[in-house]
């Protein structure tokens, strides 16, 4: 629709469609308050066309993260404003083949549209996979029509490694010369796990890593009581339990030591984030697994993943330091390994971390993640691109690029 930013919005529409063609039709749809405009339905049937692994990218998902990260009751960081966008690409027929949702942050004298949601396992967008590159296309003309003279798009961390969002940035950088990329850090992922039992054993019996865990097992059981349960997808008061151990747990772990530490239980907003995202998205839709480690009746570790068709996302391997002798990480990821044959699991995806002992368990460096911004499409965005990207500057502002 021309180059028309969303000010139109700002004076209280609550909708407006930027780009029209034959084949797609892109919306924008915004709110207030930490919330998501009411897009359930458009959501859902758009979910059901995307690749298996992008399958936790719910409503409900994108509900959670908005409500605790951006809501004015919740948000520790104030930065953000509680308000979001939310681009819908809808097929000639109606039907909605793409969905990306971006929340508002105010910062260094800009306005800042980030993609949303939260970065582990990784920030994306919904698109039907049969319509990637028109999808893309269309939503790249309307955030670039989108940004005002003072506004930045922010994707990252984003990995480009998934067709449409390789599309996206292809498209992004197509239409405008203000697109910046950042390199941030390297996944790690675990490919071509064994498909069979048979397959597992011999890929214990080849690493001694591997075959040390059933002598842990056995000096846990000689020295005290130990058990080893997989809750999948528990609800009610056992989710609630489960998450008060996997608390309890990072509590007692080194995280508490850190300079920079990396919850996902105990404290900051990840602490409100996943036990909403687990009972709302991840236990109904069959996603939620998680593996305790008890000893003398209390949780001593923990190991906790989303499971999307044939990939799983590592999302927390923490234990208790008082038990470290048992090399408990090891027991549980073993554990993980056997679920994963049974159910025809093939993919970890481990995201950053520890990489040395993420490489020891398999992991191998997969995309880099980057930081991608798009700064005004205008005049003045060109000149200050032109600038970020001479080499002093661009290493400056590279070392600065936040890595959450």
């Amino acid at each position: 629709m021309g180059n028309s930013s969303a000010h139109d919005l700002d004076a209280g529409r609550a909708e407006r469609d930027f780009r029209a063609s034959r084949e797609i039709r892109v919306t924008l749809h915004e709110a207030d308050g930490g919330t998501l405009p009411p897009l359930h339905r458009q959501w859902t049937e758009c979910l059901g066309g995307v690749s298996e692994e992008l399958r936790f990218l719910t409503y409900e998902w994108y509900g959670a993260w908005t409500a605790v990260y951006t809501s004015p009751r919740q948000r520790e960081d104030q930065r953000w404003t509680g308000r979001c966008r939310v681009l819908v690409a809808s097929h000639a027929g109606g039907r909605a083949v793409g969905i990306l949702p971006l929340a508002l942050r105010l910062e260094k004298g800009a306005r800042w549209w980030s993609l949303a949601g939260c970065q582990s396992p990784l920030r994306g967008f919904l698109c039907h996979s049969r319509h990637v590159d028109a999808v893309c296309s269309a939503f790249a003309e309307a955030l670039v029509d989108m940004l005002g003279w003072r506004e930045i798009l922010r994707l990252g961390p984003y990995g480009a490694n998934a067709p449409e969002r390789a599309a996206l940035l292809r498209e992004l950088e197509r239409r405008s010369r203000t697109v910046l990329k950042f390199d941030l850090y390297r996944r790690i992922v675990v490919r071509n796990l064994p498909g069979t039992p048979e397959e597992l054993r011999a890929h214990i019996r080849a690493h001694s890593s591997f075959r040390r865990v059933a002598g842990y097992e056995r000096r846990m059981n000689r020295e005290g009581e130990a058990r080893l349960v997989h809750y999948r997808n528990p609800a009610g008061r056992d989710l609630h339990r489960l998450m008060e151990e996997c608390r309890a747990i990072e509590e007692a772990s080194w995280l508490t030591r850190s300079s920079w530490p990396n919850f996902t239980f105990a404290r900051g907003p990840e602490a409100r984030f996943w036990p909403l995202v687990s009972a709302t998205s991840l236990v109904p839709n069959g996603q939620f697994d998680c593996w305790i480690a008890y000893f003398n009746g209390q949780p001593v570790a923990l190991r906790f993943a989303m499971t999307c068709g044939t990939t799983r996302y590592a999302i927390a391997n923490q234990y208790d330091e008082r038990y470290a002798q048992y090399g408990l990480g090891w027991v549980l990821y073993l554990k993980d390994l056997e679920d994963c044959v049974a159910r025809g699991v093939r993919r970890i995806d481990m995201a950053m971390g520890n990489a040395a002992y993420k490489r020891r368990w398999g992991g191998e460096d997969d995309v880099t993640d980057m930081e991608v911004l798009m700064l005004p499409p205008r005049w003045h965005g060109r000149i200050l691109a032109r600038i970020a990207s001479l080499p002093p500057v661009y290493q400056r502002l590279a070392r600065r690029m936040p890595r959450r």
